[in-house]
Order: structure tokens, then C-alpha cells, then sequence
């Protein structure tokens, strides 16, 4: 019997190492192309693009970095038309526990706290969002968007990069899965394979760029709202500090918990520091609460 025990943990653990030898192995595969600084600058919807940016709160957790409170959401621009584009979902309540249980065992994290999924915080103006983007296929960001779809007439278009439609690992695979059973998704190629910055065909004033080394399909969106360029960073950092000054996720993070690049991501640290140096770009990284309240974005209250 205890040779048999001893068998199967063996077995489990060469499950694991090469589950994250094969997440490793293709994270670094990717490496596209960077934008010029002057292009993201150059981003301008005129007086077409959008006119309002806000910030939907699905859930929180502390400890996930310390001194932060870390928030799971979504970033909803609205254009003058009032059509709405939504840069990532965060996740349902129930899907927020069970996240939750999973960042307690694997990062000492506190208690998730839900706040409701991104439908219902938008209320009746779920029924204007247009357009949905995902920073990566991570389902604490893709988790609310079925139920985005429910009552939709129509198709709900959703802008991916090849590398996000086409490339992933298991850590992927489950916001993947949310794509597939949302039921009214019309998926839109980002075609940044034909210059490293693509327009969002449809919403003016807004563009994205892919970035890899936190996914192999993650992409950064920037909006030009008033004349300030947001750009919309993901997992880049998981703290706005740690971005702009340039300091690495921890190593046990990067190779257990979510197989990064980390060379890729201090190059796309250096790269976005520079540019949040100017008065007229601010970088948000996704999970930094108080970083995205001091940036002055306006948040969706909770329901009720």
C-alpha cells in the first residue's frame, strides 16, 4: 500500500511539473512587437471617441500584496452615442468565493469579499455594452461575462488578438470556457499582427496592443478619454508601485503559481513606467484598488 501511495504522488507530481513545464515553455514562445510611444500618443478618437471611464468593483481581497487591496472588476468606457465597451469582467459572486479559497491556499490571501458580477453592477446599462475586451483569459477576468448575454438580442462582439484567440496554457482554460458557454459571443480580430498597435474597428479612440509575458495572449488596451491616454495594463504588475518602479512579481509566483516571463515583464514594466511619466498617460494595472480610486476613475457602485 505504500509503495502504491508513493507511486501515485510521484505520478501526480510529474503531472504537475509538466503541466508547468509545457505553461513555461510556451509563455516564452511569445515576444510581439511593441508600439512606438508615439503611436499610443497618438491615439484620438476626436469627438467620437470616448467621452467617460468607469470602474466596476466585483470583488476584493487583502493579502494578495502586501499593504494592497487587491480588486477583481472590469473597466467600462462609454462613447457619446452611449454605447459602452468593457475591458475585462471580473468575476460572478460565486465564482469570487471559489477563486477566493484557491488565492488563501496558494497566497496566505484574507477573505474574498464579492460585490456583485459585472451585469448586475451596471444594472440597466449592461444593456448598452457593445463591445467586450479581455487584458488575458484569466477567469478572475473573464467570469462575468455570460452574464452579459442574458436577454441580449444581439451578438456581443469580443476583440482578441491572434495570440489570445489561438495561444494559452491550463491557466487559460477555464476563461476560455467562459467565451464558449456565453452563448452570444461574435468574436473580432485585433489585427496587431499587421502593426504592434490595432484600432478597436468600431470605437474610435480606443486601441490595443499585445503584450505576452504574464499569458501568452495578454494585451494592453489604451482609451483616449479627454485628452489622457489610459492604458489598461492587466497583470502586467500586480500593484501600480511595483510598475512604476520596476520591481519583479515574486519568483515563487511567477514559477508555481502563474508561469510568467519575467524578462518580458520587466521590459513591459520599463516600457509603461516611461510612459505613465507623462502627465498625459496613466497606466492601471488590474488588481490595485487604491491605485485605480487615486487614478480618479470613476466607481460603479454596488447594486442596491
Amino acid at each position: 500500500m505504500a509503495r502504491a501511495v508513493a507511486i501515485a504522488a510521484g505520478l501526480a507530481l510529474l503531472a504537475v511539473a509538466a503541466l508547468l513545464g509545457e505553461a513555461h515553455w510556451e509563455i516564452r514562445r511569445v515576444a510581439p512587437a511593441l508600439p512606438a510611444p508615439a503611436a499610443i500618443l497618438a491615439v484620438d478618437g476626436g469627438d467620437a471617441g470616448p467621452v467617460r471611464v468607469r470602474y466596476a468593483n466585483t470583488a476584493t481581497q487583502a493579502g494578495l500584496v502586501p499593504g494592497v487591496v487587491g480588486t477583481f472588476g472590469g473597466f467600462v468606457l462609454e462613447w457619446p452615442d452611449g454605447r459602452l465597451f468593457a475591458i475585462d469582467a471580473g468575476m460572478t459572486p460565486e465564482g469570487a468565493i471559489a477563486f477566493g479559497r484557491l488565492t488563501r491556499l496558494a497566497m496566505g490571501a484574507a477573505a474574498m469579499e464579492p460585490h456583485g458580477e459585472l451585469a448586475a453592477l451596471l444594472g440597466d446599462d449592461a444593456a448598452r455594452v457593445a463591445g467586450v475586451a479581455f487584458t488575458h483569459l484569466h477567469q478572475d477576468h473573464t467570469g462575468g461575462l455570460p452574464g452579459l448575454c442574458a436577454g441580449r438580442a444581439a451578438p456581443l462582439r469580443v476583440f482578441q488578438t491572434a495570440d489570445q484567440a489561438e495561444r494559452g496554457n491550463y491557466g487559460t482554460a477555464p476563461g476560455r470556457a467562459d467565451l464558449e458557454r456565453a452563448g452570444c459571443v461574435e468574436r473580432v480580430r485585433l489585427r496587431t499582427d499587421a502593426a504592434p498597435l490595432a484600432p478597436v474597428d468600431g470605437f474610435p479612440g480606443l486601441a490595443a496592443f499585445a503584450v505576452a509575458g504574464h499569458t501568452p495572449g495578454s494585451t494592453a488596451f489604451v482609451a483616449n478619454v479627454a485628452g489622457v491616454r489610459w492604458i489598461f495594463a492587466g497583470d502586467v504588475a500586480n500593484d501600480r508601485a511595483s510598475l512604476v518602479g520596476d520591481v519583479p512579481k515574486p519568483l515563487w509566483y511567477s514559477l508555481l503559481i502563474t508561469p510568467e516571463d519575467r524578462t518580458r515583464l520587466g521590459a513591459l514594466r520599463r516600457f509603461l513606467g516611461a510612459l505613465d511619466a507623462r502627465s498625459d498617460v496613466v497606466v492601471v494595472v488590474a488588481h490595485d484598488l487604491g491605485a485605480i480610486r487615486a487614478a480618479g476613475i470613476e466607481e460603479i457602485p454596488p447594486a442596491g
